[in-house]
């Protein structure tokens, strides 16, 4: 019996070896920017155009036929000039975009990699400012936000180029389609009167309607 289970354990280590050696796992972070150019779907509103600055977070998963799977995390700050809820000509909110993808590495080398993927993904914009004005010798602080939601797919290309047996850089072009969406709008009113805090809050939504975003990366990548 004991030989036994130490057979079994022995095919079930050179199993999962033999499996392993068939992936390349690649973990990336760097630099991301993003493009991006929204429209609502009523025509009381312009449309919406955003410059994104932040972080790349990326996980690229080769097998050595070529099946590729990925998965990116960007975050960082947006700036527009569409959006007027700041007292600035620029306003600068806060973006997030989870995409997943799967596609074909057509470079498939230990020290060069390079590919395609499809993506979807949710991408999401938050704008806010709160401001005090005082109303018949009352402070009234007024809080105002817009969150713009949209899901998206579309392609991403990427290279990596190792310099050591677990590192290299890494460079990622994601191009996307945003397919639809909404945009809710928030404005809260408080107010103290005799002692006591009164509040009133507006939410409006508008959907959404798709244009673009374009998403250059660039950064380190471990590969193991």
């Amino acid at each position: 019996m004991k030989k036994f289970f130490i057979s079994i354990s022995a095919v079930l280590l050179l199993g999962s070896s033999a499996f392993a050696k068939k992936w390349t796992n690649n973990v990336g972070i760097g630099f991301d920017y993003q493009k991006s150019l929204t429209s609502y779907d009523s025509s009381d509103y312009s449309d919406i155009s955003q410059n994104s600055f932040g972080i790349h977070g990326t996980y690229i998963g080769v097998h050595e036929n070529g099946f590729t799977a990925k998965a990116d995390l960007n975050f960082g700050i947006c700036l527009t000039d569409d959006i007027s809820i700041q007292d600035f000509d620029t306003n600068i909110g806060f973006f997030e975009s989870y995409l997943l993808g799967a596609g074909y590495s057509f470079v498939n080398t230990d020290r060069f990699l390079a590919g395609i993927t499809g993506m979807v993904g949710l991408d999401m914009w938050v704008y806010g400012f709160t401001e005090t004005q005082t109303v018949a010798s009352v402070d009234h602080d007024y809080t105002t936000s817009v969150l713009n939601l949209t899901f998206s797919t579309g392609f991403d290309l990427f290279a990596r180029a190792k310099i050591s047996d677990h590192f290299g850089f890494y460079g990622n072009l994601g191009i996307r389609y945003q397919v639809a969406g909404v945009s809710l709008y928030g404005r809260e009113d408080s107010y103290e009167s005799g002692g006591t805090v009164h509040t009133s809050k507006v939410d409006e939504d508008e959907l959404l309607l798709g244009k673009y975003i374009i998403e250059p990366s660039v950064g380190f990548m471990w590969v193991f």
